[in-house]
C-alpha cells in the first residue's frame, strides 16, 4: 500500500534525470527548505498529556464513535483529496481547540451533525511548527548577505499562505498538489539532527487558531482501553477520550447580499 505518492524523485536514482525548476532540481528547493527548518529550529514537541481535537461530520444523529471511527479515515474511505494530503493517503486532521477543529470540519460538507472529540498521544512526538510564531521576520532585500537567507523565508511564507489560504467550492483535487508535495517531503524525507517529525502545525483559515495534521493512520488510533500495538517504526499512537466526545446538529447560517446586477438578464 501507497505511504506517498510525490517524493520518488528524491532518490538518488532519480535526482540525476532532468525534472529541473528554472535550472534547479526539485530535490535541491526541497533540500534547502529542510535545511533551513532544521537551521531555524522550527520545531515543536508535543507532550503525552497535551490534547488536540478531532471533527467529523454525519447524518445520524446516535452515532457513538470510537477511535477508528472518529480518528483517520481508513485507506479505503480517503478517496478525496486534502490540503496536505493527496486521495487514498489519509491523515489525521485536527485542533488545539474543540471550536476550530468543529468549524474545519463544515467546510464543503452538506451533512447534518458533526461529532467532536479530544485525543492525545501516547508518547511524545515533534511537529514542523509553521503557525508564524517561529517563522524570522524578512531581511531586507538590500542585504546582499543575506540573500539566500531571504529567499528561504520568502518561500517558506508562500507555502504557510498557501496552507491558510480558504478552501473554496470551486477547488479541485488538483489545486492542493502543491502543498501535498511539501507535506509529503517534509514528513517522508525531511530530517532532524535526531529523528523525523510527525506532523505539521499551522493556522487556521476559518478561525485564526492552532490546527494540525499528523501522519497517524488509522490503525493508530486506539480507544483508551486498547493496548498498544507494536509497531517496528516505534511511532506514536493516538488515544481518544471517549467521555469528551459531543455530537452538534449543524445549523446554516447565511447572508443576504444585495444583488450584482439589477437586471439578472443584462
Amino acid at each position: 500500500m501507497y505511504e506517498s505518492r510525490y517524493v520518488f524523485w528524491m532518490r538518488k536514482d532519480w535526482q540525476s534525470q532532468d525534472y529541473d525548476v528554472d535550472g534547479v532540481h526539485p530535490a535541491k528547493i526541497m533540500q534547502a527548505l529542510s535545511e533551513y527548518i532544521e537551521e531555524h529550529d522550527l520545531y515543536r514537541t508535543i507532550e503525552v498529556d497535551e490534547i488536540f481535537w478531532r471533527a467529523r461530520t454525519h447524518t445520524d444523529p446516535n452515532v457513538y464513535w470510537g477511535a477508528k471511527d472518529l480518528g483517520t479515515v481508513g485507506r479505503e474511505h480517503a478517496k478525496q483529496a486534502n490540503r496536505m494530503s493527496p486521495a487514498g493517503i489519509p491523515m489525521f486532521y485536527g485542533a488545539e481547540d474543540k471550536d476550530t477543529a468543529v468549524r474545519e470540519s463544515l467546510v464543503r460538507t452538506s451533512d447534518t451533525h458533526v461529532s467532536v472529540a479530544a485525543f492525545h498521544g501516547t508518547q511524545c512526538f515533534t511537529l514542523i511548527d509553521l503557525t508564524g510564531s517561529k517563522i524570522p521576520s524578512l531581511p531586507s532585500e538590500f542585504d546582499v548577505d543575506r540573500f539566500a537567507e531571504r529567499q528561504g523565508i520568502l518561500f517558506l511564507r508562500d507555502f504557510v499562505k498557501d496552507l491558510t489560504k480558504p478552501i473554496r467550492e470551486s477547488y479541485e483535487q488538483i489545486d492542493y498538489v502543491p502543498t501535498q508535495i511539501l507535506t509529503e517531503y517534509l514528513l517522508k524525507v525531511h530530517q532532524r539532527e535526531d529523528g523525523g517529525v510527525s506532523g505539521l502545525m499551522y493556522t487556521s483559515a476559518v478561525t485564526g487558531k492552532t490546527c494540525i495534521v499528523l501522519d497517524v493512520p488509522n490503525k493508530r488510533c486506539i480507544d483508551q482501553e486498547d493496548q498498544i500495538e507494536r509497531f517496528a517504526d516505534d511511532k506514536p499512537h493516538l488515544k481518544m477520550d471517549a467521555a469528551s466526545m459531543t455530537t452538534f446538529k449543524i445549523k446554516r447560517e447565511y447572508e443576504l447580499l444585495p444583488p450584482v446586477n439589477d437586471d439578472p438578464f443584462a
